[in-house]
């Protein structure tokens, strides 16, 4: 489970509770990944021996930069970090093959900050392409007047999706996946948000799966979508080691929220690779294809555009068209083609009357059925 109970750890042995005043708070860096969270009601810290739990707010020293040198603020900017600055993270399981690997500590011993947007987890492993992940001392989990631990599952904003107003027409949901980090998928949801809105179209965006960071929240945002939110508004920091029951109402109470604004489409994007435990769980259940009307999938060269498309066509996934980083290549483009008769979209095209013309082809449900050639 990605997301424990919350353990007000009273009269618990080994337990600790320290004041902590309010200019501790105000002058430390608190992170993206806390925006939900009103830092105001933060009146003690508990330190001790206590089991930090995934979503748990944390108060941490830096002890040593790493290959996170700037911390991401809730407003966006990325303030600079110095050895011995206070910041306000929460813990967090991470499953990043370009970064890092890290799991939640069984206790608050020194371990990391895994994701600039502000999580805690213990490294376990790492690309050889990065630094060691900046170490962190914490400090103690925050806690409010009654002592109780402040974690982001309190803060949830979505809404049920039995319990939501039906709007008058059903949105179309748009998915975008990808076959790995790094693929383009973001840059292709922002793609087709901006030809949407080009269209005169009212477009909602989430991203479901991943680590809890703003910066493809920023893009879609600029690119003209409005409400845009994500999983940590659903109350986890990232989705990795979530289990199918959580991953589905993520989902269901992502979308539920964003219908409430009566969008006319819904962007939602999945992150990582299609391979991906929690990307793979996903697509191979019922509720994303009873959610998802068509699916975008972004690759970076032609063996994963193929087995991307191989991938969702085998999981029943309907699918518009494939894009992303592979389409700065006219050649790679032709490789795609003599494979496949899906159609390919360059960022031009998903600003164009194509797109919009095979938008409403999946609004009537029609597809490529066969798409790969006999």
């Amino acid at each position: 489970m990605n997301a424990g109970p919350i353990n007000p750890d009273i009269n618990t042995a080994g337990v600790q509770f320290l004041d902590l005043p309010n200019e501790q708070i105000e002058s430390a860096k608190a992170a993206f990944s806390t925006r939900n969270v009103d830092l105001s009601r933060a009146k003690y810290l508990i330190a001790g021996e206590v089991q930090p739990q995934p979503g748990d707010l944390v108060l941490a020293t830096i002890k040593r930069i790493g290959q996170h040198a700037r911390i991401e603020l809730a407003n966006g900017r990325r303030a600079h970090l110095f050895p011995s600055d206070q910041v306000i993270l929460c813990y967090g399981n991470r499953y990043a093959p370009d970064q890092f690997e890290g799991h939640v500590p069984d206790n608050l011993c020194d371990c990391h900050m895994v994701a600039a947007g502000g999580v805690a987890s213990l490294m376990i492993r790492k690309s050889q392409r990065v630094k060691n992940a900046t170490a962190i001392a914490p400090i103690g989990i925050l806690a409010d007047a009654s002592k109780k631990r402040l974690n982001l599952n309190q803060n949830i904003i979505t809404k049920k999706a039995g319990n939501k107003e039906q709007a008058a027409v059903k949105p179309l949901v748009l998915g975008v996946v990808g076959s790995a980090m790094n693929a383009g998928k973001t840059s292709m949801a922002a793609a087709a948000i901006f030809g949407l809105k080009k269209a005169g179209l009212k477009v909602a965006a989430l991203k479901l799966t991943g680590t809890a960071s703003g910066g493809d929240l920023w893009k879609m945002l600029d690119a003209g979508a409005w409400p845009v939110y994500d999983f940590t508004d659903a109350g986890f920091i990232s989705t990795y080691l979530c289990n199918e029951n959580e991953l589905e109402s993520i989902i269901q109470g992502l979308v539920a929220t964003a219908e409430a604004s009566q969008p006319d489409v819904i962007v939602v994007e999945l992150a990582d690779g299609v391979f991906q435990n929690e990307a793979s769980i996903l697509m191979k259940g019922t509720v994303l294809r009873g959610v998802v009307d068509g699916f975008l999938f972004a690759a970076g060269d032609s063996s994963g555009a193929v087995t991307g498309i191989r991938r969702l066509h085998q999981c029943g996934l309907s699918l518009i068209g494939i894009g992303g980083q592979f389409t700065i290549s006219s050649m790679l483009i032709d490789e795609i083609q003599s494979q496949s008769t899906v159609p390919v979209y360059c960022t031009s095209d998903l600003h164009s009357a194509i797109f919009m013309r095979d938008l409403k082809r999946c609004q009537e449900g029609n597809f490529v059925n066969a798409p790969f050639p006999d």
